[in-house]
């Protein structure tokens, strides 16, 4: 007897889907799937930061210009750039880092390298920035 194989496609990934249409620029009209939000966002970000450098000379605050420009067109782009582009207005995160510091180096670490301190330090504020961003992007 015979085996018959189906040669049905698989569902692409996201991923896949994502790679595929990095390519297109058009602008998308707006859905109500969290999924499709943010790959919407990706082309039109895409196609708008095109726009915005053959409108404009690029420089050191062309990147606030883009968001306050573009900012309510792209909104679940805006809440990540927001805290990954802004100053902090206060010395808190310096203060909090220093604090950090000196308790991953109190006593008992004292054999701690400089290295392996500031590359603790770096994961450490990097984990929590990267849980920050997670809890305000939409879950799929």
């Amino acid at each position: 007897p015979a085996i018959s194989k189906s040669t049905k496609k698989p569902k692409p990934t996201a991923n896949e889907v994502f790679l595929n249409s990095i390519g297109d620029d058009s602008v998308q009209k707006p859905t109500t799937s969290p999924r499709a939000s943010i790959i919407e966002e990706l082309y039109n970000y895409r196609w708008l930061i095109a726009k915005y450098n053959s409108l404009y000379k690029a420089s050191t605050s062309s990147c606030l210009n883009f968001w306050k420009l573009y900012g309510a067109m792209l909104r679940l782009l805006s809440k990540i750039t927001r805290q990954l582009v802004c100053t902090p207005a206060t010395s808190v995160p310096s203060e909090s880092a220093f604090s950090m510091s000196s308790y991953v180096a109190r006593k008992e670490r004292s054999r701690l390298s400089v290295d392996s301190l500031t590359a603790t330090m770096f994961l450490k504020v990097s984990c929590q920035k990267q849980n920050d961003l997670y809890r305000e992007i939409p879950q799929i």
